[in-house]
């Protein structure tokens, strides 16, 4: 069941060329406090981040760069007012 405070956004990663790029990548995010689940789609370039409230995309994206590779946000998933919640934190 998901909770009602969960965020969940979606990242676009340049430099992955194997599944150990991906398993890097969530390590690192999953490392964040806050962060409940990374999973990277290599194929896709692409990663899905859910978190609870005390988390932001520049600790993400901070954290994916620190891993060796490149980010930006592109989605968030409307899970009661995440979205507002991803986007107004810088």
């Amino acid at each position: 069941m998901k909770d009602s405070n969960e965020l969940v956004a979606q990242f676009e990663v340049s430099g992955m060329h194997c599944a150990s790029c991906g398993i890097l990548i969530d390590d690192a995010v999953e490392d964040l406090q806050g962060v409940t689940s990374s999973r990277t789609d290599v194929r896709r370039g692409r990663t899905t981040v859910r978190a609870t409230d005390g988390i932001d995309s520049r600790s993400v994206i901070d954290a994916i760069r620190g891993a060796g590779y490149q980010a930006i946000a592109v989605d968030t998933a409307d899970t009661g007012a995440s979205r507002s919640r991803w986007r107004n934190r810088k």
